[in-house]
């Protein structure tokens, strides 16, 4: 009959929507154990700690002139390299974390027009870390 499809090839057919199936529950598999992942990895990351209590503590006025000479699509990212450099300088480290509020003030006028200088209160913390937050 012209319709029907020989039994070999019918077989193969069913083998491949099969094997379909499988890849696809796989996928989805693999995709939720991604994503217990990356939760217990959220939950595990350790902020700034607030029990702990910081060895150094400063107000650093941090000139942010320099972003100008970068170019137009990159100054506001130069300027937080240049504040990271600035504290970690200054309070003699190398790891220096920046805080969300601090990284919105840098970006609130833009890409292109970061702030030519800005009051950072520095905490540096015994295991080396410091954290820049906006100066009052």
């Amino acid at each position: 009959m012209p319709g029907e499809m020989p039994k070999a090839a019918e077989e193969a057919a069913v083998k491949q929507q099969e094997a379909a199936a499988a890849a696809k529950e796989a996928k989805a598999e693999a995709k939720e154990a991604k994503e217990e992942a990356k939760a217990k990895e959220v939950e595990e990351k350790p902020k700034a700690k607030p029990e702990e209590k910081p060895v150094a503590e400063r107000l650093l006025v941090v000139p942010l002139r320099k972003a100008y000479d970068a170019p137009l699509s990159k100054r506001a990212a130069y300027a937080r390299t240049i504040l990271k450099e600035f504290v970690g300088k200054h309070l003699k480290a190398s790891n220096v974390k920046l805080s969300a509020e601090l990284n919105r003030t840098i970006w609130s006028r833009g890409l292109h027009k970061p702030p030519a200088r800005i009051r950072v209160l520095a905490k540096k913390y015994a295991s080396g870390e410091v954290m820049a937050e906006v100066g009052h």
